[in-house]
């Protein structure tokens, strides 16, 4: 936990791609399904996102891609997985790879 208390106290108001971020812990909601999964498919619903503990990024340029977040991520430690989430405009989703659940 302390390493993804430490991204935010280090990326939260830095700026990157010409806007000032905002990050904090991304509250828990249920997974989105895939848009092009089968609505008669047989299983739990799969997320887009991995399940660990997610860094909630708010303020991104809408020019800004997943390996921009990633790399900018880096900044504050090992990044396992980033998203920009193109239904909510200006935000991405970062998780910080101490977070990884064990598979």
């Amino acid at each position: 936990m302390k390493d993804a208390e430490d991204a935010v106290h280090n990326l939260n108001g830095k700026p990157f791609m010409g806007a000032t971020i905002v990050v904090e812990f991304a509250k828990e909601s249920r997974p989105r399904r895939e848009q092009f999964e089968n609505e008669r498919s047989y299983g739990a619903p799969r997320s887009r996102r991995p399940p660990g503990i997610r860094l909630l990024v708010s303020g991104v340029s809408r020019d800004t891609s997943w390996q921009d977040l990633k790399d900018f991520g880096r900044d504050a430690g090992s990044v396992s997985f980033a998203d920009i989430d193109r239904d909510v405009p200006n935000q991405g989703y970062a998780l910080p790879q101490s977070f990884m659940p064990p598979y």
